[in-house]
């Protein structure tokens, strides 16, 4: 499993693959990479040139990562990754490992088991945001209050939604970020019946495309962890958010 506690998804596995369903051979899959927690090159992620070359090159300076990770921990010269942090994954991924082995109350897989069903709860918030046109399409397209309206709606369904989680304290974080931008917009812009917004429409704009950045900043986080792909309505609100990052 991935060291990084946040993640721990499955690196290893097994593949099996069928040729004219005669013959089936059994392959592994291996998506997990060695990181270095000081870096073994001058300017790398995290050097401490008050190492040897054989302690960048122990064991003891390496974690088992998926790509996702290794290359978050990596990028831009690791700036909050120190070494510290990465030793701590270390120490609480080898303990949780032992326990797993030698435990009768606890299964890895039990802890597959929720993986898998946190990516259905990220596939199904995914769902719900594509179907909100509030969040994707152009403000002009609905009165006020049939936006405000949608919020209050991703507010409760995306809250609901937190119950089917398990054992991940960092996606029940990210979920309460989008019910927490839903609610803030509707505390911002009040809407009497079908009226135009008590907020100046303009103002009321703004606000909106805050709350939208702010939900695909999400949407773009967990598209990366879980490998679920961003749906078709939401994808150029998420490129819009990648290329500012780019080029901003």
């Amino acid at each position: 499993m991935c060291t990084n506690p946040d993640c721990n998804r499955l690196v290893v596995g097994p593949e099996v693959t069928g040729l004219l369903d005669e013959t089936e051979e059994y392959l592994s899959t291996n998506i997990g990479e060695f990181a270095h927690i000081s870096g073994r090159r001058l300017n790398s992620a995290r050097y401490d040139e008050t190492l040897t070359d054989e302690q960048r090159a122990s064991p003891d300076n390496a974690l088992l990562l998926c790509r996702v990770c290794h290359k978050l921990i990596d990028s831009n010269g690791g700036p909050g990754y120190s070494a510290e942090l990465l030793r701590s994954w270390k120490t609480a991924h080898t303990r949780q490992v032992r326990e797993l082995l030698t435990s009768r109350r606890k299964s890895v897989l039990t802890k597959l088991l929720s993986q898998t069903q946190n990516a259905d709860v990220v596939q199904h918030v995914f769902e719900l945001l594509a179907n909100k046109r509030s969040l994707h399409e152009y403000p002009d397209l609905e009165t006020w209050w049939q936006v405000r309206k949608a919020f209050g709606q991703l507010r409760d369904e995306v809250t609901a939604s937190l119950k089917d989680v398990q054992d991940d304290d960092r996606l029940k974080q990210e979920l309460r970020r989008i019910t927490s931008a839903a609610r803030k917009f509707m505390a911002e812009v009040q809407v009497e019946d079908f009226r135009a917004p008590e907020t100046e429409p303009a103002e009321a704009e703004v606000l909106l495309a805050i709350t939208r950045t702010k939900i695909m900043k999400t949407v773009a986080m967990l598209s990366e962890r879980y490998e679920i792909p961003v749906p078709p309505e939401l994808q150029s609100q998420v490129w819009k958010l990648t290329a500012s990052r780019s080029y901003g």
